[in-house]
């Protein structure tokens, strides 16, 4: 009985804590959008302003950093919008389970095998975005990012040795990873930053 209460609780806290998908997707959508307006809008105004061989060269360079960077953080939006996008269905799936197992529609051993898979994954999304190199204004949003990916990991790690050890406490640990998880996701997306 122990062990359904706590599972009812886990369940609760992956369903109800930090933002909603659509805030989150609203906040990526608008910093991709805007670093991609930001990157045309300069390469604009850059060709408006060459007139002379000199301010040619200057412009070239000014340019040339300007889309390097624009192009850093474009690459890294797009990278942690998939990233996070697959975080966000793996939590879903989590979530789905918990309440499928604490209603009686999913055995244990089946719960058990999918979060084995659901934790897999996670490892996958963490290292894809470890590999991704923000901005320096967006280092704080993909710091926090993985410390979320990590605390999921972390808190599905002790669901599964709570069903299986059949102890309530490895549960209660994983509740506060999932919570801490949620913070941090609400700290990645509060520190998003334009391109």
């Amino acid at each position: 009985m122990k062990k359904v209460t706590f599972l009812i609780i886990l369940s609760m806290i992956f369903a109800s804590c930090g933002p909603t998908e659509e805030e989150v997707q609203s906040q990526i959508d608008t910093a991709v959008n805007e670093a991609l307006e930001d990157n045309a809008s300069s390469d604009t105004t850059v060709a408006e302003i060459i007139t002379t061989t000199t301010q040619r060269t200057t412009t070239t360079t000014q340019r040339t950093t300007t889309t390097t960077v624009n192009s850093q953080c474009t690459t890294w939006a797009a990278g942690t919008y998939e990233n996070l996008s697959m975080y966000q269905t793996v939590t879903d799936y989590i979530t789905s389970d918990l309440g499928d197992v604490v209603d009686g529609y999913m055995s244990y051993d089946t719960f058990l095998g999918n979060l084995n898979v659901y934790e897999e994954v996670l490892y996958e999304v963490e290292a894809d975005q470890s590999r991704l190199r923000p901005n320096s204004a967006n280092q704080s949003s993909h710091n926090y990012l993985l410390d979320a990916i990590n605390a999921t990991i972390i808190s599905v790690g002790f669901t599964i040795l709570g069903v299986e050890e059949v102890d309530a406490d490895y549960l209660e640990v994983a509740i506060m990873y999932t919570e801490d998880a949620t913070r941090y996701i609400t700290l990645a997306t509060n520190n998003l930053s334009d391109c």
